[in-house]
């Protein structure tokens, strides 16, 4: 829409005010879109370790999140950022999901070349 920041303020008072709305993934995915709209890349990386913090959210949860913060991230060093920064992400999501294969080994290889 043409007012973005209504939008955050919206999202936000969501989550402050209807605690029970960090447990909707479909909510926080909706929340990163509009941050990603804005290209505010600081409340964007707060929202995520907030969600994606020990006991925020039940793990089963947290997948696509986790699958949207990587894909971020790729990006972002497909285009001049971070590798460091992608394999920690890579790490704590494999800390997650340990039995995951795309996130050990080829796997994860593979999904960073599907990304790029």
């Amino acid at each position: 829409n043409n007012e973005p920041q209504v939008a955050q303020k919206v999202m936000e008072y969501g989550l402050t005010k209807h605690g029970d709305f960090i447990s909707e993934p479909a909510y926080i995915l909706g929340y990163i879109d509009v941050l990603l709209h804005m290209k505010d890349e600081a409340n964007l990386r707060v929202l995520l370790e907030r969600v994606l913090s020990p006991n925020a959210l039940p793990i089963e949860l947290t997948g696509p999140i986790w699958d949207r913060f990587l894909e971020l991230e790729l990006w972002r060093t497909s285009t001049g950022g971070n590798l460091a920064k992608t394999e920690a992400i890579e790490e704590r999501k494999a800390s997650a999901f340990p039995d995951n294969p795309t996130s050990i080994g080829l796997g994860r290889i593979w999904r960073r070349c599907k990304i790029s």
